[in-house]
């Protein structure tokens, strides 16, 4: 993790919880043979349909206001105000995580959500593992998704289904606008599955680093 504490997260996850998450995939680690790295990315989802969309939106419902209220004002005045008003109205609410969501098909946003967890998995070198026990927790906070990735040995062993519990917790914990304590279950839960399928060998090595990674982009 950078040394410096990304501002975009603190309304999610603070410093210190995020230190906690650390210390919990650290313990994981010591009782498993597997190699967790838990992820957080602001949004998966490409949104620059957002503003395109909600600027004729805007444009429109001003109309309709102005047309009723029958300002008296020149009618170049009303298209001024209306235009004016719809932009800003538009830089403000573009940014906005339920926008994007409210404005973003359901299905666009669980295609980007799997593909980037795909990309991590591979970025964070989960696929390198001698063990190939590997795992990626993935979540995607605009989306309100996870996903959970299994290297070979694990997705041999386990099949996708196995992590959905792990997936409920987190879930639930962010739409409850508790990430610290939907991460912490959903690691515990993943945890105990490990435990007792992946459990600590003789010659187990840490290769990875174990802290949260977080990621704006």
């Amino acid at each position: 993790m950078s040394q410096q504490y990304p501002q975009w997260v603190e309304p999610y996850l603070s410093k210190e919880e995020s230190e906690k998450i650390s210390e919990i995939v650290k313990d994981i680690e010591l009782h498993t043979s597997g190699e967790v790295v838990p992820v957080i990315i602001k949004s998966s989802s490409t949104v620059g349909h957002v503003p395109l969309i909600l600027l004729p939106f805007t444009l429109l419902v001003g109309f309709f206001i102005l047309s009723e209220w029958h300002f008296n004002l020149e009618s170049e005045w009303l298209m001024l105000i209306n235009i004016s008003t719809s932009i800003i109205l538009t830089k403000i609410l573009s940014p906005l995580s339920f926008i994007e969501r409210l404005l973003t098909p359901k299905g666009d946003q669980q295609h980007q959500v799997e593909l980037r967890a795909e990309k991590e998995f591979y970025d964070s070198q989960l696929s390198a593992t001698q063990g190939q026990t590997g795992i990626l927790i993935f979540i995607s906070l605009m989306e309100r998704q996870v996903v959970v990735l299994g290297d070979q040995a694990i997705s041999q062993k386990l099949p996708s289904e196995t992590w959905q519990s792990v997936v409920d917790i987190i879930v639930t914990g962010i739409k409850k606008k508790n990430l610290f304590l939907g991460l912490e279950g959903g690691l515990q839960a993943c945890g105990k599955i490990l435990r007792e399928h992946f459990p600590i060998q003789d010659n187990d090595t840490n290769e990875l680093q174990n802290h949260l990674v977080i990621k704006e982009k």
